[in-house]
């Protein structure tokens, strides 16, 4: 058990400076210690944030020697879908092993927060190869980063650690091949991917004791129903066919009223079908003069 009391209490300029970030300096020591909880799966581990007002657990692991329960207990359940087991070997006696994100959409985050790179099981900061797997996953799922926890074995003579104080920043003696090794696996092993989607199963709804006995109990009278339309629809045909009947007496008789009407071509007595309209006496003999006189009497 670690217990943190009284911290800074003899470096005043500190321990101010400590209380005013307390909140951002608490979230970075967590990420540490969630790193630790991760890789360490075989050792159960608690973390306990003791005020004068709570005593919360912040952290817990099972300590189940699986990687998968480690991460689960700190980042929730729902992760569990979203990662799948990767198993990279490069050369030189290097092999990478751990969960990844699928590249279906939705699987990977807004954010790269959930990026964990350790080597011999001690979290280091590696930018390159942290690069070189963003590239590769943002090929097939170009709008999220994934979330990784991968653990590279190598040999010790392989590596310097010893660069800056809390040994994180590590010097590879074959950085290049070896990330260039990664980088290509993960094509591989992405491809088969490209183009698929994931679709929610909701299988098939069974309809309850109750419906069924209903359903069974209308299925009778529905084909009484389909008797009665067909025999309402044969009546309707019948309907349409007298009344089809008589609209064709009814147009067969203003034709022939029309030819008993139309006088036969020889009887002149009959008057024409439009009569003329003839002008008065008066007006027929003034015409009659103007047309027999000559302009000149006109004039």
């Amino acid at each position: 058990t670690v217990t943190l009391m009284g911290l800074f209490h003899n470096l005043p300029v500190r321990l101010k400076d400590f209380q005013k970030n307390k909140t951002r300096e608490f979230q970075r020591l967590l990420r540490k210690l969630q790193a630790y909880a991760i890789i360490h799966c075989d050792v159960r581990i608690t973390c306990k944030n003791i005020t004068a007002k709570s005593n919360s657990v912040v952290l817990s692991t099972p300590g189940t020697k699986k990687l998968l329960d480690s991460i689960t207990s700190v980042f929730g359940a729902k992760i569990k879908d979203h990662l799948t087991e990767l198993t990279l070997q490069c050369p030189g006696d290097v092999s990478v092993k751990g969960l990844i994100s699928k590249c279906a959409a939705g699987r990977g985050l807004s954010s790269g927060d959930r990026q964990f790179l350790f080597l011999n099981k001690r979290p280091v900061d590696v930018p390159k190869l942290t690069k070189a797997v963003n590239e590769v996953y943002k090929q097939y799922n170009m709008h999220q980063f994934p979330m990784y926890f991968l653990n590279i074995t190598m040999p010790t003579a392989a590596y310097d650690v010893n660069v800056t104080p809390d040994k994180r920043t590590v010097m590879f003696h074959e950085e290049k091949r070896m990330v260039e090794s990664i980088k290509e696996q993960l094509k591989e092993f992405y491809e088969p991917t490209r183009g698929t989607m994931t679709i929610q199963s909701f299988g098939t709804v069974k309809p309850k004791k109750g419906q069924e006995s209903s359903q069974e109990a209308q299925e009778p009278g529905a084909e009484d129903t389909e008797e009665e339309e067909e025999a309402r629809g044969g009546a309707a045909g019948e309907e349409e066919d007298e009344e089809g009947v008589a609209l064709s007496l009814r147009s067969d008789r203003p034709s022939q009223q029309s030819q008993d009407s139309t006088p036969p071509s020889s009887s002149p007595s009959l008057p024409p079908r439009l009569p003329l309209r003839l002008p008065p006496p008066g007006l027929a003999s003034l015409l009659a003069s103007l047309a027999s006189s000559s302009p000149r009497s006109l004039l």
